[in-house]
C-alpha cells in the first residue's frame, strides 16, 4: 500500500506498474488480518468472516491502482499463479477448471475491475500410443509455431481456463508482447483514414 502511495503522490516517469503475484498479495493481507483481529489463522472465525474482512483490504488496493490509471495514467498488470477449481454444473456433470489462485471472495473484486484476464501456457500435442493388451499410454510434447514460440495467450474463457477481455481481442494469440500491446494498442487508438493516408503520402515521399 505504501509504495502504491508512492506512485500516485510522488514524481516519476514510471508508465506501468506490476504486482507480482495478487495471490502472494492476498497473503499478505491474511497475514495483516490476522495480525489485527489477533489470530493465527483466518480460519478461527466461523462461517467464513475472516476471509471477508479480506474484502476492504482489497477493495483499498484496487482504488490505488484506479488512481493510478486515472491520474497518474498508468498501465496495470496483475500477475496470479493458478489453481484448479471443481466447477459443479447443474446441467450436466462437473468439470475441473484452471482459475487465479485467490480466495473466491478477492477473486471477484479482481475478476470485476481488470479489462482482461489472459491464460498463458505451453501449446501441446496430445498423442496415443499403443501398447498392447487394450491399453494405451498418452504422451504429451511442447509444439512451436513457424516463429519457434511454444506458449499461447488465451483471451476468451472456456471450459478448461478462466479468461476475459472487454476489447475485441482474438480468443488467443501467441504469448509474444509486442504482438499483445501492438493488437490492444490498435483497437485503443485505432489508425484513423487521414493517419493512414498521411503515412502513405510519407512513405512515398521518403522513398521518391
Amino acid at each position: 500500500m505504501e509504495n502504491l502511495n508512492d506512485l500516485l503522490n510522488e514524481k516519476h516517469d514510471y508508465k506501468t506498474v506490476v504486482i507480482d503475484s495478487i495471490d502472494w498479495l492476498e497473503k499478505l493481507a491474511v497475514q495483516k488480518v490476522c495480525s489485527d483481529i489477533k489470530k493465527s489463522t483466518l480460519a478461527e472465525l466461523d462461517f467464513g468472516k475472516g476471509y471477508a474482512l479480506l474484502i476492504p483490504q482489497f477493495e483499498s488496493v484496487i482504488h490505488l491502482l484506479n488512481q493510478l490509471r486515472k491520474v497518474r495514467k498508468m498501465n496495470v498488470i496483475l500477475i496470479a499463479h493458478t489453481k484448479l477449481e471443481k466447477i459443479a454444473d447443474p446441467s450436466g456433470a462437473s468439470y475441473d477448471q484452471y482459475a487465479p489462485r485467490l480466495d473466491k471472495r478477492v477473486n471477484g473484486i479482481v475478476k470485476e475491475w481488470v479489462d482482461i484476464i489472459a491464460f498463458a501456457t505451453h501449446t501441446v500435442a496430445k498423442t496415443e500410443q499403443d501398447e498392447g493388451f487394450k491399453k494405451t499410454r498418452t504422451t504429451v510434447k511442447v509444439v512451436k509455431d513457424k516463429d519457434g514460440n511454444d506458449r499461447i495467450l488465451f483471451l476468451e474463457s472456456n471450459p478448461a481456463i478462466v479468461a476475459k477481455s472487454r476489447y475485441t481481442l482474438p480468443a488467443k494469440m501467441p504469448l509474444d508482447g509486442e504482438v499483445f500491446f501492438t493488437s490492444l494498442w490498435n483497437i485503443i487508438y485505432p489508425p484513423s483514414a487521414k493517419t493512414a493516408e498521411s503515412r502513405r503520402q510519407t512513405a512515398v515521399k521518403t522513398n521518391s
